[in-house]
């Protein structure tokens, strides 16, 4: 016989219209006998309460027996033919077969006495469009069943001649479920497969290669390799694969987590889950999905506060999964921490495949951006944009790049564009991050800052690749993965590294190298905040003992570790910069300053006497203060030659402190050079 799909096995599983016509047949009937004797009161001779009776049976037992015979002809026709003298179909849980076959024997002794008693013309007619009116009800339930998802059936396995009983209400299993045997899980047919997961086509082969033999295999389910654990992060759609996987192999899915199983009752959640385990092998084949697994099989690691409760499940856990593994069921299980689990649980012989599901690769980031944005835009897009966004952002879990296509509408009303393009990505990516990291309020922009030529002429290259990063990528180019900061105390390598970041629009996060010694792993977190915040500038200030030869060092771990993470253990992240700022370059490890880490550096000086210039004018000019005679700004210059942008702030401001204190009146503040000399001999001296 041709073998059917799971939804017309499926469709048996819930006979919606049936059971209504069933529980409202009485009144039905009422309106039936009103219309008979309406039409024929002047011609009948009974007594009316037989006449009553007699037709509201005849009428309740031609229903169940017709509802019987859909029910028998529509599983025959669906059943799933196997060898061995065996049928596999789906069985609606129900009373009706058992209640139908009793009550067919009473149609044989009543169907005379309705035909004698009711002597209507059109009897006959009216007994025989009445079962093929129910027969035509019960294949249109089935008719509408195969078009959707069915819902409560049960899978049997048995010989045909049991099927046939069964079908006809024999089998007692078929009654209907009392409270203690409601069902914990429900079967259900996946709503799409692997062509629904974009990229990815490693994982997605693995899986078709672990699951195949057990689902669709000739041989013992028993002899094949069963149980594929699923880790990874949260957010790369551990659940979305695994009900892909049972679309791509064409069985039913079970879905289980905590909750369903849960219960306030001492004993109940372990009886719950040996319940729900069975309803999976009956439901075979199938892909039995345990989601959040952690939560069931957690390491029992001895503690005094391991509750019994929570043993009993573990045990239930590892008891179930070797039995299942004797039926057609493929279990499958999801979990963010492997480290955490009992390692008795997730062995071989109970989970033979530990797979990864890592970030989405390249191919299905443009698949996510490009399908998301065509739904939920009214505008062209711009793929190459597309193309070159979802190549930048890899690392990002699939719920962060749905989120940007979901907050794209919002951007869009109020930021008009005709295109979306990669400036619109990188707003809307912004909106969905929520910060941009912790610029000051008072951040100076590249071109307000006092820098000598060799440092402007770096930092502006720098600052030019990562503001127009397609167009230098296009032509070839590369962003810096780390640059190095190098020069005196105070000539500026903070408030560069703030105005770059404030130039570029890029997210500054910062952290003091004394910080980073003291927890060798701060590193590693700072670098994830970037990654989930890029494009992101990372600036570790007083670097040095962290960056100092390992040959010489104490801290050589906090060293190995930013090689590590800035090698990139996989796929390198793009748009994170690493700035690091040192007093001493000669001291940095050489490891450190190869090509692909500290590729460039950047040297910062104290200022020469154009600089100081420079400096002292724009100081002047944001505060209202009157130079003495003989204090003018070319000579306050040549006194301060020779320091660093910090010391010549902090010298002129200390001489406008001391020449506030001595000031009589306040509209009268008056600097002279004996001020700066002052501040010269207590901020630098010499």
């Amino acid at each position: 016989m041709k073998k059917l799909d799971a939804r017309r096995l499926n469709a048996l599983g819930n006979w919606n219209l049936t059971t209504i016509a069933i529980d409202y047949a009485h009144w039905f009937h009422a309106l039936l006998f009103l219309i008979v004797f309406g039409l024929q009161a002047g011609e009948i001779r009974l007594n009316w309460g037989l006449w009553t009776v007699s037709f509201w049976v005849t009428s309740v037992c031609l229903v169940m027996v017709c509802l019987s015979i859909a029910n028998w002809i529509g599983m025959v026709f669906v059943a799933r033919w196997e060898t061995a003298g065996k049928v596999t179909a789906y069985m609606p849980v129900s009373s009706h077969n058992f209640r139908g076959k009793l009550l067919s024997l009473g149609i044989i002794i009543l169907l005379p006495c309705f035909v004698y008693f009711t002597k209507a013309p059109g009897g006959y007619g009216l007994l025989l469009a009445y079962p093929i009116a129910v027969i035509a009800l019960a294949a249109l339930d089935l008719y509408l069943k195969t078009k959707r998802v069915g819902f409560g059936a049960t899978v049997v396995s048995m010989p045909r001649n049991e099927f046939f009983a069964t079908a006809w209400g024999n089998n007692a299993t078929q009654t209907h479920q009392t409270e203690e045997q409601e069902a914990v899980v429900e079967p259900t047919r996946a709503r799409f497969n692997f062509d629904a997961v974009d990229g990815m086509l490693p994982l997605k082969r693995k899986l078709v290669e672990a699951g195949h033999p057990v689902v669709r295999g000739k041989s013992d389910p028993s002899h094949c390799r069963n149980g594929i654990l699923l880790n990874g992060d949260p957010g790369n759609g551990k659940t979305f694969i695994a009900e892909a996987l049972a679309g791509e192999l064409n069985v039913g899915f079970v879905s289980l987590d905590y909750g369903m199983v849960n219960s306030k009752w001492v004993g109940d959640t372990p009886a719950r889950i040996t319940r729900a385990f069975e309803q999976a092998k009956q439901a075979a084949p199938c892909v039995l999905f345990i989601d959040e697994i952690d939560s069931f099989i957690p390491s029992r690691d001895g503690s005094k506060n391991q509750l019994a409760e929570s043993d009993k499940i573990v045990n239930v856990m590892l008891t179930e999964l070797v039995n299942i593994r004797r039926h057609r069921v493929l279990v499958v299980a999801a979990t963010n921490r492997q480290d955490k689990l009992d390692a008795a649980a997730i062995r071989e012989g109970r989970f033979d495949f530990k797979i990864e599901v890592s970030a989405p690769d390249e191919a299905a980031r443009i698949g996510l951006l490009t399908k998301g944005l065509q739904k939920r835009v009214g505008i062209p897009l711009d793929i190459e944009a597309v193309h070159a966004a979802a190549k930048r952002w890899n690392g990002f879990n699939v719920k962060r790049i749905l989120a940007v296509t979901e907050e794209m509408p919002t951007y869009l009303r109020t930021h008009r564009a005709s295109v979306v393009g990669y400036e619109e990505l990188m707003g809307a990516l912004r909106q969905v991050q929520g910060r941009k990291g912790r610029v000051p309020a008072d951040t100076k922009s590249l071109a307000e800052l006092v820098l000598p030529e060799a440092t402007k002429s770096a930092i502006s290259m720098v600052a030019k690749r990562l503001m127009d990063t397609l167009r230098i990528e296009r032509l070839g180019g590369s962003l810096p993965s780390g640059v190095l900061f190098h020069g005196p105390s105070g000539t500026g390598k903070t408030a560069v590294a703030r105005a770059l970041a404030k130039e570029t629009g890029w997210a500054f996060i910062t952290a003091a190298g004394p910080d980073l010694l003291r927890d060798p792993d701060a590193f590693e977190r700072l670098y994830a905040e970037a990654k989930e915040l890029r494009p992101a500038i990372v600036f570790i200030d007083e670097a040095d003992d962290i960056l100092r030869d390992r040959s010489y060092s104490q801290a050589s771990a906090i060293t190995n570790k930013i090689l590590t993470v800035m090698d990139g253990a996989g796929d390198k992240v793009r748009d994170v910069v690493v700035i690091a700022a040192t007093n001493n370059p000669e001291q940095i490890d050489p490891a450190m300053l190869r090509a692909g880490r500290f590729t460039e550096k950047v040297p910062f000086f104290v200022a020469d006497a154009a600089s100081v210039r420079v400096l002292v004018l724009d100081w002047l000019s944001h505060r209202k203060v009157q130079l003495a005679s003989g204090a003018t700004p070319d000579v306050i210059a040549k006194l301060l030659d020779g320091l660093s942008p910090a010391n010549v702030e902090g010298v002129l401001q200390y001489a406008l402190n001391t020449a506030i204190h001595l000031a009589k009146d306040d509209d009268a503040v008056v600097l002279s050079l004996d001020h700066v000399a002052t501040g010269l001999a207590i901020v630098a001296p010499q």
